[in-house]
């Protein structure tokens, strides 16, 4: 499989977000936990463990590619939260953020004729249709 170098570094990156949305959703399960939320932190650190899967989804990807993995650093998450509604708000904001870069990465593909990316890309869409409703849910 060749994929372009500006793929590479695109799926790299993203591999960066996918940990990065890791950290981000323990911090707030931790919050969470802390307020005597415990429903709301379980749901919390499911969604960290599938960001962890999602990240590892692109680097099994890239090796099995023949691709170089080099993982961004990881900038740190938001630590401080005034009350529960505010990490929902965030959380929301995040998934929209993520399907946005999914769809980057899509149209890279989609430019670059590089089927392969764009059939691993398609479960990603899907994926974070899910998300967005899942956190949208009441």
């Amino acid at each position: 499989m060749n994929l372009t170098q500006e793929m590479i570094a695109c799926l790299n990156e993203q591999i960066g977000h996918e940990f990065q949305a890791k950290l981000q959703y323990l911090t707030i399960a931790a919050y969470c936990a802390a307020e005597d939320l415990p429903q709301l932190a379980q749901f919390l650190y499911q969604q960290a463990s599938e960001e962890d899967m999602h990240a590892m989804k692109f680097v099994h990807y890239l090796v099995d590619a023949d691709c170089q993995v080099r993982i961004p650093a990881i900038p740190q998450p938001e630590l401080d939260f005034e009350k529960a509604a505010e990490t929902a708000v965030l959380s929301l904001n995040w998934e929209r953020q993520v399907t946005d870069q999914i769809n980057q990465l899509m149209k890279i593909a989609v430019t670059s004729e590089d089927h392969a990316t764009q059939d691993f890309l398609r479960w990603f869409v899907t994926e974070q249709v899910e998300e967005e409703a899942r956190q949208c849910a009441p």
